[in-house]
């Protein structure tokens, strides 16, 4: 998708007439969302942002990585060594009775987000794990 589109879709309204003028000069090329439910009712999605060059694209995920800590307890920050990613957890259940994770990584031009909605607790791991599926497969395309 392009530019308007996938910020559309990845941000929310009162920020998105600012991200798509950072995004343009980082140079964004192309974006994809998608989105599902498993079986277990829990939720996942996918958003990836391709840039022009890896500067625009770190410049991306630091913006987006660094407003990681910008949620109050009980939410925490966290690292993960297997893919240089960052993510926060929110254990406070919305609406649906879910928790979120959020997790972003960074590969080359790539920057890549997974969004994970689980009934109950947050699931850290499932996260984890679809970010490191994607940015392996990411790589193995490079």
């Amino acid at each position: 998708m392009g530019l308007d589109a996938f910020v559309d879709n990845f941000y929310e309204s009162d920020a998105q007439a600012s991200e798509k003028s950072l995004y343009a000069r980082r140079g964004f090329v192309s974006g994809a969302v998608e989105g599902w439910f498993n079986t277990d009712g829990s939720q996942q999605s996918i958003s990836i942002a391709r840039f022009s060059n890896a500067s625009g694209a770190a410049d991306a995920f630091g913006d987006l990585s660094g407003s990681f800590d910008q949620y109050p307890a009980p939410s925490k920050e966290f690292t993960d060594s297997a893919d240089g990613a960052v993510g926060y957890e929110d254990p406070t259940l919305d609406s649906m009775g879910n928790a979120f994770v959020a997790i972003a990584a960074l590969v080359g031009d790539y920057m890549i987000d997974v969004h994970e909605f689980s009934p109950g607790t947050p699931d850290t791991t499932a996260a984890k794990a679809l970010l490191l599926q994607q940015v392996e497969a990411l790589k193995s395309d490079s």
